[in-house]
């Protein structure tokens, strides 16, 4: 599963550090859960709202080997085979950036051309490799602005791209490896197979 606890609060923060600049400080908030007014301070708020979720290719299903010596709960499991699903995921987020003033150092252009930018630091690749996330695409910029109250307010759209793996180990074991069979087909450099040896053909390797 995607661990989402931990995942999405961390994006949060670093979205909301990307945007700071050396007078203020910046946090970056969902878009569809309760949020803070913006302050008269910042002027400007940053929402992140998750648009989609893909997969990429097709999910796997692989077998854990759970040692002879494990212990606690896998002890009565010692020896068997763990299934686990795994697979690739793309995360398609969308920063929505407002800002109450439409001048050219107070426009929501600012903030968001200052995370696009730094989204390719290194120090943001590490911290998304830090939560197994890894940066695929940054896109463009989109103007958003609409009018309030006879006031035009400034809003600018981000949609970034980030990969990540999902596993779903199930609890129960199943089965054991009792023989590994090997067959070769190492060929020669006129492309004929080569024989036996050197390529073993159903040759048995019973399991430890």
């Amino acid at each position: 599963m995607i661990p989402w606890t931990t995942l999405y609060p961390a994006l949060l923060r670093l979205f909301g550090r990307l945007a700071s600049n050396d007078d203020q400080s910046f946090e970056a908030e969902d878009r569809d859960r309760p949020r803070k007014i913006m302050s008269d301070a910042h002027r400007f708020t940053l929402t992140v709202r998750l648009l989609s979720v893909i997969g990429l290719g097709e999910d796997e299903e692989r077998f854990d080997l759970i040692p002879g010596n494990a212990t606690g709960a896998d002890r009565k499991y010692a020896g068997q085979l763990r299934p686990n699903i795994t697979g690739q995921r793309k995360l398609v987020l969308q920063l929505e950036c407002d800002s109450i003033e439409n001048t050219d150092s107070g426009w929501a252009w600012t903030m968001i051309e200052r995370v696009r930018t730094r989204m390719r630091r290194r120090t943001s690749i590490e911290a998304l490799d830090a939560v197994e996330a890894a940066l695929i695409r940054v896109g463009q910029g989109v103007q958003a602005n609409f009018r309030h109250e006879g006031r035009m307010h400034s809003r600018v759209l981000l949609d970034i791209e980030l990969g990540c793996v999902v596993n779903d180990q199930d609890p129960i074991p199943t089965g054991w490896i009792e023989r590994v069979e090997v067959t070769g087909h190492l060929q020669d450099v006129d492309g004929t197979e080569l024989p036996h040896p050197p390529n073993p053909t159903n040759q048995l390797i019973p399991a430890p």
